[in-house]
């Protein structure tokens, strides 16, 4: 098993917008233990595969959490605001930012739901 830690995620996210027109204040600020916003990295599972097989499935903005990206831990690469169809994979890391009540409701949506027939 691996730890990924969110820092190390904001840092992958760093480097892959190096030279390109972003708001750095706002990396700054989710790299600050103060921020009222918090930033945590959800591990897909099997089950979340089983019921949530692309990003577009996930019903995270039903939860007030906004997917940054995905780490894909099989290619060793993050993806920046992935698209719909981005297939999730068993160890993928969901990179989320909300508050930290709306990310706990989301991960225990994506660990229960059963997708319906």
């Amino acid at each position: 098993n691996t730890v990924v830690y969110p820092q190390e995620l904001v840092g992958l996210i760093t480097k892959e917008l190096v030279g390109k027109p972003v708001a750095f204040e706002v990396i700054h600020e989710l790299r600050s233990e103060n921020a009222d916003v918090q930033i945590d990295e959800l591990g897909v599972t099997q089950r979340i595969v089983d019921n949530f097989p692309t990003v577009g499935e996930l019903g995270n903005k039903d939860f007030r959490v906004v997917l940054l990206g995905v780490y894909k831990h099989k290619h060793d690469q993050f993806y920046f605001n992935p698209l719909d169809d981005t297939i999730l994979e068993v160890g993928d890391y969901l990179l989320v930012v909300g508050y930290q009540v709306f990310i706990l409701e989301f991960e225990k949506y994506l660990h229960t739901k059963v997708r319906n027939g």
